[in-house]
């Protein structure tokens, strides 16, 4: 519980004692302590909505370090809402940042993923199919660097957004987030020595958790993503409800998504390609033999920048590990 709990719940049980010397309903000690709750969980939502961009700053303030987007790869972005840079980190920057997030991983400093099927606050024992850093630090924060040089570039550049989304015309202004996700996709039965390790140690009553059991043999549950945009529902009150929607707040100020792989040797048939679902394939594009989606290998170094609320995309399963750095750029 957050400390505006603490605090308006605490004035409330106040009230509710001196009531009684002057003559309060109980009834209006309840509506106000039901305020009070209200008001406190609005503020937590508010505070979670909010979280993921602290620390932003404008995008223009960034520095270039020499990087060009040209005329031509805008034109690319505004017609299929993807782009594909290849080289975008050197082969030591992908080494060195493979590296940091595998020190992580073994000093368990990544947050659980949310689609875990097991106890999500273990501190020794999580999936590793996705995870998400708050930290940043050394060859990653270099990566991050890099990525803000590519969101200064496309700010200076002629950009004119997407069809209908009136970029140039909007208010809010384009925003480096301070945050940036990493993520170790596992192979589907791939065997995680770890948990072999932390089995071990336990009795079989320690490891057993509802109809989950650690058998030593971590078999990913979530290493691909369906079809979806990265903003998509966000906006969706109904469904969301008050406090779901007010803490979706900086998904929907998403507006570019930025995914940096980092995946040395990677082959066809390893899986994990991007699926994506250009915005210009129209039904009558398809018609013409237009391909309905195309697949992006993740291959090291090579970044792929798409419209986060507009593109339609999906991540294929993955037979191999892979390594991937996610930012995504918003208007505030």
């Amino acid at each position: 519980m957050s400390w505006m709990s603490h605090k308006y719940g605490a004035a409330a049980a106040r009230r509710f004692i001196t009531s009684f010397n002057h003559g309060v309903s109980l009834d209006k000690v309840g509506v106000g302590m039901t305020m009070a709750g209200c008001l406190a969980l609005i503020t937590d939502a508010v505070r979670q909505g909010q979280a993921p961009l602290n620390g932003s700053l404008p995008a223009r303030d960034g520095n270039a370090n020499g990087r060009v987007f040209t005329p031509e790869q805008c034109r690319q972005l505004e017609k299929d809402g993807y782009i594909v840079m290849d080289g975008f980190l050197s082969t030591q920057q992908v080494k060195d940042a493979r590296q940091a997030i595998r020190k992580l991983d073994d000093d368990y400093q990544f947050r659980g993923s949310p689609y875990e099927t097991f106890d999500g606050t273990s501190s020794t024992i999580r999936t590793r199919d996705r995870v998400i850093i708050n930290k940043i630090e050394n060859h990653l924060d270099l990566v991050r660097q890099h990525i803000a040089s590519f969101a200064k570039c496309l700010v200076d550049s002629d950009f004119q957004g997407f069809p209908g989304d009136a970029y140039l015309e909007s208010t809010s202004t384009l925003h480096m987030p301070a945050q940036m996700q990493v993520s170790i996709c596992d192979a589907v039965g791939g065997i995680d020595t770890r948990l072999q390790t932390v089995n071990n140690m336990k009795s079989d009553n320690e490891i057993e958790n509802g109809n989950h059991r650690y058998d030593g043999i971590q078999k990913s549950t979530h290493n691909f993503y369906h079809e979806h945009k990265d903003s998509a529902g966000a906006d969706n009150l109904g469904e969301l409800g008050i406090i779901g929607w007010i803490k979706s707040q900086h998904l929907r100020q998403r507006y570019l998504t930025c995914i940096l792989y980092l995946n040395t040797d990677w082959k066809e048939g390893d899986g994990g390609c991007l699926r994506v679902f250009p915005t210009g394939n129209s039904s009558d594009a398809l018609k013409d033999g237009a391909p309905e989606h195309v697949d992006i290998a993740p291959l090291a170094g090579r970044m792929i920048v798409f419209s986060s609320p507009t593109l339609v995309h999906a991540v294929m399963a993955t037979n191999v590990e892979r390594y991937a750095c996610v930012v995504w750029l918003a208007l505030v």
